[in-house]
């Protein structure tokens, strides 16, 4: 079976010079996330989302590079970019928001192509939009994925029913994967005292880096900036952490944790000493 066999034929499309009121309009009316977005050649040039009127400067949801921007990123960021960014959050036209790189299939890609495409992804989130809904239809990667709100693990690769409800969207985490989870702020800047909860999906070997800085300064690149790296191995059941490779401790110096994998949970310190947590 090809995409030909599977994909959507009658599509709503938009051109660059749409405005992005039409398309926030479009988008509501048709309940859709997205359009995809042709020239006049009717050549695909971008794909113009929920995701692209995110951060607009008229709902005061625009980046802003001095506290926003994740400040590693910014680091190699150039004048390009940054304009790119304001553009985005300012611009009028859906050509000046709209993503450009757009992972595509031809209609003579296999499904499977298709599928390798779509599951590298580790979280999987399946919003509801049917009004009244009280399951959600929902297909499964290859591959075992675990419930986030449950724990409850899935085989992928097929169909499943969820029950839902207005307080609870989907979400899936694929086997495998380390899922750092803060504590509940009110505002980025509180300043809280939980400690940080580090979820296990096991499955396989993961690893992730932790990164951190002040939040309103560019003294990380002064090298005031903290990063934990984290290394899951599966077969041991074992979580490492360690200070990242040019990066320290940043207040507090010591670090309440509490690693968590299904029902076993285990407290933990880190001070930038390496550190492992079995479970």
């Amino acid at each position: 079976m090809r995409a030909m066999d599977v994909m959507t034929t009658n599509v709503i499309t938009v051109d660059p010079e749409t405005s992005v009121r039409a398309l926030a309009t479009l988008l509501s009316e048709r309940a859709i996330s997205g359009v995809p977005v042709v020239d006049r050649d009717n050549r695909l040039v971008g794909i113009a989302t929920e995701g692209d009127l995110l951060h607009r400067a008229e709902t005061g949801t625009e980046r802003r590079t001095e506290r926003r921007r994740r400040r590693w990123l910014d680091a190699f960021a150039t004048d390009q970019e940054a304009a790119r960014d304001y553009v985005k959050s300012h611009g009028r036209k859906v050509g000046e928001i709209m993503t450009r790189e757009v992972i595509a299939a031809s209609p003579g890609d296999s499904i499977l192509e298709m599928l390798r495409k779509l599951e590298h992804h580790d979280i999987s989130a399946m919003p509801v939009v049917e009004q009244g809904a009280t399951s959600r239809q929902l297909y499964m990667p290859h591959g075992a994925w675990y419930d986030f709100w449950t724990g409850e693990r899935h085989e992928g690769g097929r169909e499943i029913s969820r029950k839902v409800d207005l307080e609870t969207t989907p979400l899936y985490v694929r086997a495998g994967s380390i899922l750092p989870l803060g504590p509940v702020k009110q505002y980025t800047d509180e300043k809280v005292d939980e400690p940080l909860t580090i979820s296990i999906c096991p499955g396989a070997d993961a690893s992730f880096l932790l990164y951190e800085d002040d939040g309103g300064s560019f003294n990380y690149r002064k090298g005031e900036w903290m990063g934990v790296q984290m290394n899951w191995n599966d077969s041991r059941h074992v979580l490492t952490l360690r200070l990242a490779n040019g990066s320290k401790m940043l207040p507090p110096l010591r670090r309440n944790v509490i690693v968590n994998m299904g029902n076993a949970t285990r407290p933990a310190v880190f001070s930038g000493h390496p550190l492992d947590v079995r479970l």
